[in-house]
């Protein structure tokens, strides 16, 4: 999977008018990130249009104009990569005045009405349902407990809702439901298991269902303690909760990307904290019924020293509430904090730079990045040295160090760089960066074959003037060699034999 930020730069590259047969490679590489990432483009610019009209007249048709210029050329972007070119909220006015169609103060015609389908939307703690679309009237509880019936909804666990506000100033109603009890329905949804009448946003938060459960099947989870209540003396309420080791998967960077705005229609915050905390929720829940079935050890009758606090603990690891010493409480969950840092943040990467390696000395470099401000990569010798960020870096830097001590050759001047030979690559490549990405680093590489290239010989003789072959035609044979579709002369085998290279390149990709 391309990473996002990658597939923005081109998306954004082409809907400039700038962009490069590259580009648009890249965009076609994975076709269906590339469309998720332009649907949410699409959308902030139509949330932008709206937005406008609180500006002063003088200022509006300017940006008004600068919003629609980008619209469409989001929507050519699009179009490129879709047989038939993507719908908009608004659609670009003809420039002659007899126009069909009625426009609105924006100056955009109005599109049809759309159909009414199911939509969630996520809010403390809940998933709450409602059906509604654009242009038209919202249904009805009964309306909506029939839907939710025809698609396979939960039978049980609905709460009438206080009703999801719509930009048109009405509002819809709705009902709430916890994830223990949607959670078989997400999953299903997720994995195709769609009926009609689902929204994207449904759809959605299936697939961010279908996510925690891969997590949870994979063991990418981490206990953590939450100190719900600590009063000024006396004991303090906690919990054990459980939260996915989400890292920097680049499948939860999709998630994020393609969140529906009807997701956060009641205010549930950016698409990183909403993602990360429906996965949350569904990551406790599969952990909580879980443990449920165990036989856990009694708890104290009190949890005032470290020994009683550990067991107590263990005893609650199906998240139930306790009571613990105050202090004692406190400092251990901070401590599990910082143990369960390391794979809970999504501020590490490892890029093997390959763009430009130094073929001609057999040397390839290692180069470690870190995020910092608004998830922009620097170096990691630059955020070691930033005291902002020293502590959190200094953690992962340390981890990184004890996975890959080849990293420690690195002067300190250039801390997070190293060569390393062609036979180290490889195994870079084939080894230690898979070990680096299944303990929570991003870890980027060339493309690769790890099929041996199969060797083949190609012969070239001198075509005969007349119909006899002669001693001439016989002895003057040229050949070449043959490594997959990587064509090698005579020249180039001695000269590759001399170096005893193991890396070679054909096709595109470093085959061994």
């Amino acid at each position: 999977m391309v990473p996002t930020r990658e597939l923005e730069s081109a998306v954004w590259s082409i809907a400039g008018g700038h962009g490069s047969d590259a580009d648009l490679e890249l965009l076609r590489a994975d076709e269906r990130s590339s469309l998720v990432l332009l649907e949410r483009l699409i959308a902030d610019t139509e949330d932008d249009i709206v937005s406008v009209r609180t500006l002063p007249g003088g200022e509006r048709e300017q940006v008004l104009a600068d919003f629609a210029s980008t619209l469409q050329s989001l929507l050519d972007t699009a179009a490129l990569l879709m047989p038939e070119a993507p719908t908009s909220r608004y659609l670009l006015p003809e420039p002659a005045p007899a126009a069909v169609g009625e426009f609105d103060d924006l100056g955009f015609e109005e599109v049809e009405p759309g159909e009414v389908e199911l939509q969630a939307t996520w809010f403390q703690g809940q998933v709450v349902v409602w059906a509604g679309g654009r242009g038209v009237e919202p249904a009805s509880h009964d309306d909506l407990s029939t839907r939710l019936e025809k698609v396979g909804g939960p039978p049980h666990g609905w709460q009438v809702h206080k009703g999801v506000s719509l930009p048109g100033g009405g509002r819809a109603d709705s009902l709430s439901i916890s994830m223990k009890d949607a959670l078989g329905w997400l999953v299903a949804v997720g994995g195709g298991e769609a009926g009609e009448g689902l929204g994207a946003s449904v759809v959605w938060m299936g697939r961010v269902a279908l996510e925690g459960v891969r997590l949870v099947a994979s063991g990418a989870v981490v206990p953590s303690v939450k100190v719900l209540k600590r009063p000024d003396s006396g004991p303090a309420d906690a919990a054990v909760r459980w939260l996915p080791a989400l890292g920097t998967s680049s499948e939860v960077d999709a998630l994020v990307a393609a969140m529906p705005p009807t997701a956060a229609a009641l205010g549930g915050g950016d698409a990183r904290w909403l993602t990360s905390a429906v996965m949350a929720a569904v990551v406790e829940t599969i952990m909580f019924e879980s443990i449920e079935r165990m036989e856990l050890p009694a708890q104290p009758p009190n949890a005032n020293t470290p020994i009683d606090l550990n067991d107590t603990i263990i005893a609650r690891m199906d998240g139930q509430s306790f009571k613990a010493h105050g202090n004692h409480v406190a400092d251990l969950a901070r401590k599990m904090e910082q143990w369960s840092r390391s794979v809970t943040a999504s501020n590490r990467r490892v890029e093997f730079d390959h763009e430009c390696p130094p073929v001609e000395a057999g040397v390839w470099v290692v180069s470690v990045k870190t995020a910092v401000q608004k998830g922009r990569l620097v170096p990691i010798d630059v955020a070691l040295r930033t005291e902002s960020s020293a502590g959190l870096v200094h953690a992962e830097w340390n981890r990184f160090t004890r996975l890959m001590p080849a990293i420690d050759r690195s002067s300190s001047r250039r801390r997070g760089q190293v060569g390393l030979s062609q036979d180290q690559a490889w195994d870079f490549m084939t080894t230690l960066g898979p070990t680096l990405a299944a303990a929570g680093f991003e870890v980027r590489v060339p493309p690769m074959s790890r099929r041996k290239a199969r060797p083949s010989l190609r012969l070239f003789a001198d075509t005969p003037a007349g119909s006899v072959v002669g001693a001439h035609q016989l002895s003057n044979v040229a050949w070449t060699v043959l490594f997959d579709d990587l064509e090698l002369t005579a020249a180039q085998v001695a000269h590759l034999a001399r170096q005893a290279r193991p890396l070679v390149q054909a096709n595109g990709k470093w085959v061994e």
